[in-house]
């Protein structure tokens, strides 16, 4: 029976121990190193993931965290005190994470430290976090709520872009710098309060913010970067502190400004005006100042605007006409890019330079769109036109490219399919790859002579093009410059046929090869000489080539004279005058000027003063001259000066007066005697308590009892009050001072006793013969 009894007992201690297997297997841990004193533990029945430890946490790459494999199962994530920074990539991709336990301790947040928690709802931050880095919150989808501690500095740059639930934030004023792209897309953000203590806003801060509605800048800010608040469409307010010394708004909170408003920042995109002005005092229109702003459809350029910056008006599909007046400089990249409804674009006298996609938009991203530009005219002062400036505008018929520009950038004109007549300036030097491709209704080109290479693709589909004329200059032809081009039939080359050879011509070139080549062909080229007209002879222009061919045109009627009037001698009463006529030619003539009629008397009147009458002097332009309506002397306004008090050393004045109106004195002050100082009882200064052994001292200081002036001062010694032993111990009571030697001398001197007495008995015999001896120790025996 027993034997049956511990069989069956082995039996259940194996059953228990099967069932116990598979329960560890399911609750296992897994651990390791995660700072120089953090260790990390996963429990996978809980799915949380525990730091513990004290000081800072590695910080790691996007793959190489120690429990990378458990990422996406990690719910929950629970930081012991002590940990003082979360490592950078720490807790990426955690997308089951709903909750990250932070502890007081942490002082830093590594870059893409949350990054992608996508589960986390809301998170509450240490109060000693000093800095929230780059990307730190950035895609936390489900994030609805933050505040930012006191303590953090610095909101590092997309630290919570894409937060598309994020309603609400509470920024302390502790954060001085606000980075780039922080709230980039962070859809669900209404209202935003920027708090006194913010001095930058970075780079696209607020961008793509769609439900912002009101934004309000405080004093504290010095900056705001490029396109802080831009596409956020439904932003309608933007107010300003009006103590801020470096931005403002218009009247209607629509327009931000720098402070004197030569700067224009940034143009509410809802704002509802269909027509703005640019004031007056601006100077530069800030890049993607109009970013969106497809209300617009009629914009006035400030006179003193200098600058269009990068994308400025970009999307303002709404504008239809623009002149861009001399006073502009610069028109930026993309500045009036996908602006679909422009039909006319005048460019002023002033443009050196239009940047690359100015005038352009992307058929891709828009390709139900097209450019509705028919009419181009540019300024004479345009040196640059940019890659991609004018591509796409399928309605452009013609162009006209003037003398001053020298660069044609890249794609320039590409695609523009109606562009019928092409003229380049003659000072042009570069035209880049594409500049006219598949401008296919063109049907002439001219390079000028200062081109030496035909990029590649430069006129590729240009179907209609008939005939181009090269320059010798040109040494090399870029791979399908001409490609496509099967109505090419003549090509006239200004050089030799030996020089046409020694062209390098890239591959797919075949219609220009297969075309009729032109060698020394000529075109006139006429420098003109202006001889202006003259008041009797007619003006002309002479045209003459440096072939020799010359010819004479433009006619210009003589101007006739043109005379200009002066009196060179005046008429009077008695004798007439003399106007004569000049004209810039010298011609000449005169005219009797009548005798006058009567006297046309000026007056000049001097006014009367204190002691002198005034009067009224009429004179004739004649010289007939005489006085009258005598004023009355004014006499003088008193006015008191007042009497200067003497003090102790300074001596003083008397009332006096003088007269208000001409300044004359009227009555002397006279000077009244320093008071002197009145002596005020003595007192003492620089107490020096005496001692013992030493002297005292004391200042006796007498003082002006008016001034407070140091009158006179002595120094007096105070005598050493001596020794005392009052109580009998041998021992100065105040310096505790040996006094009596005797005291601590053990000769039998001054011992009790048999030889003490027979001491004092020598003692007296010795003072009666007075005699002095000494002890060892330094008393006297007498």
């Amino acid at each position: 029976m027993k034997k049956v009894n511990k069989f069956l007992a082995i039996i259940l201690a194996i059953l228990m121990v099967v069932t116990i297997i598979p329960i560890t297997a399911s609750a296992a841990t897994y651990s390791g190193v995660c700072g120089d004193n953090v260790n990390w533990i996963y429990d996978s029945s809980t799915y949380t993931l525990t730091i513990s430890g004290t000081g800072d946490m590695y910080d790691f790459e996007y793959s190489n965290r120690p429990w990378e494999s458990y990422i996406k199962k990690i719910k929950e994530v629970v930081i012991s005190d002590g940990i003082t920074s979360i490592g950078a990539y720490a807790f990426r991709g955690c997308y089951n994470v709903t909750m990250i336990a932070i502890p007081d301790s942490i002082t830093r947040i590594g870059k893409y430290g949350i990054y992608a928690c996508k589960s986390l709802t809301n998170i509450e931050l240490s109060n000693n976090t000093a800095l929230i880095d780059e990307w730190t919150f950035a895609y936390c989808e489900s994030l609805t709520n933050i505040t930012i501690p006191q303590g953090v500095t610095s909101i590092g740059d997309y630290a919570f872009a894409y937060c598309e639930n994020l309603e609400d934030i509470t920024i302390s004023d502790s954060v001085t710098t606000i980075g780039e792209f922080v709230f980039y897309y962070c859809n669900s953000l209404k209202e935003i309060v920027i708090p006194d203590s913010v001095i930058s806003i970075g780079e696209e801060a607020f961008s793509v913010c769609e439900n912002l509605t009101t934004v309000k800048i405080p004093s504290s800010v010095t900056t705001i970067g490029q396109n802080a608040f831009s596409l956020c469409e439904n932003l309608t307010t933007i107010i300003v502190d009006s103590a801020n010394p470096y931005y403002s708004t218009d009247e209607y909170n629509s327009v931000l400004f720098n402070k004197d408003k030569t700067s224009l920042v940034f143009y509410l995109r809802k704002n509802p005006q269909t027509s703005y002005n640019i004031p007056d005092t601006v100077t530069t229109i800030c890049n993607e100042a109009f970013l969106g702003c497809e209300n617009l459809t009629s914009i006035t350029i400030g006179k003193n605007v200098e600058t269009i910056g990068n994308s400025a008006f970009n999307y303002c599909s709404g504008l239809t006409n623009l002149i861009i007046p001399d006073n502009v400089e610069i028109i930026g990249d993309k500045a009036f890019y996908n602006c679909f409804y422009l039909e006319s674009v005048k460019i002023g006298n002033g443009v050196t330079s239009i940047g690359n996609s100015a005038f352009s938009f992307n058929e891709y991203l828009n390709p139900d769109e097209k450019l509705q530009l028919k009419e181009l005219e540019f300024g004479n002062s345009v040196t640059t036109i940019g890659d991609y400036a004018f591509e796409n505008c399928t309605l452009l018929t013609n162009v006209t490219i003037p003398d001053s520009v020298i660069t044609i950038g890249e794609s320039a004109f590409s695609n523009c399919q109606s562009l019928a007549s092409i003229n380049i300036g003659k000072n042009v030097t570069i035209i880049g790859n594409c500049a006219f491709y598949n401008c296919n209704t063109v049907t002439k080109i001219i390079i000028p002579d200062g081109v030496t290479t035909i990029e590649w693709m430069t006129f590729r589909e240009c179907t209609n093009l008939k005939s181009v004329l090269i320059p010798d200059g040109v040494t090399s032809i870029g791979n399908s410059a001409f490609q496509y081009c099967n109505s090419l039939k003549d090509v006239y080359y200004f050089g030799t046929k030996e020089q046409w050879n020694n062209i390098t011509i890239g591959n797919y070139n075949q219609p220009l090869l297969d075309a009729t080549i032109h060698c020394n062909y000529h075109i006139h080229k006429y420098n003109s000489i202006v001889t202006e007209p003259t008041c009797t002879e007619q003006g002309f222009t002479t045209y003459t080539c440096e072939c020799g061919d010359s010819y004479v045109d433009d006619y210009v009627d003589a101007t006739g004279h043109s005379h200009t009037s002066e009196v060179t001698t005046p008429a009077t009463h008695t004798s007439t005058g003399v106007m004569t006529y000049t004209c810039t030619c010298g011609d000449s003539y005169t005219e009797v000027i009548a005798k006058l009629e009567k006297h046309n008397y000026e007056s000049v009147v001097t006014a009367p003063t204190c002691t002198e009458q005034g009067y009224t002097t009429y004179t004739c332009e004649c010289g007939d001259t005489y006085v009258d309506n005598y004023a009355d002397a004014l006499g003088h306004t008193e006015e008191t000066i007042p009497a200067v008090a003497p003090t102790c050393t300074e001596t003083g004045l008397t009332e006096g007066a003088k007269c208000s109106i001409c300044g004359e004195t009227l009555t002397e002050q006279k000077e009244l005697p320093a008071n002197g100082h009145s002596p005020a009882n003595a007192v003492e200064e620089n107490y020096i308590a005496p001692t013992c052994a030493g002297n005292g001292s004391k200042d006796v200081v007498v003082y002006c009892s008016v001034c407070d002036e140091e009158i006179s001062r002595e120094t007096e010694t105070i005598e050493a009050t001596g020794h005392a032993d009052n109580d009998g111990d041998g021992y100065c009571d105040a310096d505790n001072k040996l006094l009596d030697p005797s005291v601590e001398c053990e000769h039998a001197c001054h011992k009790d006793g048999f030889t003490n007495l027979i001491w004092k008995i020598i003692n007296f015999f010795n003072k009666l013969l007075g005699l002095n001896n000494t002890c060892s120790c330094g008393a006297a025996h007498y």
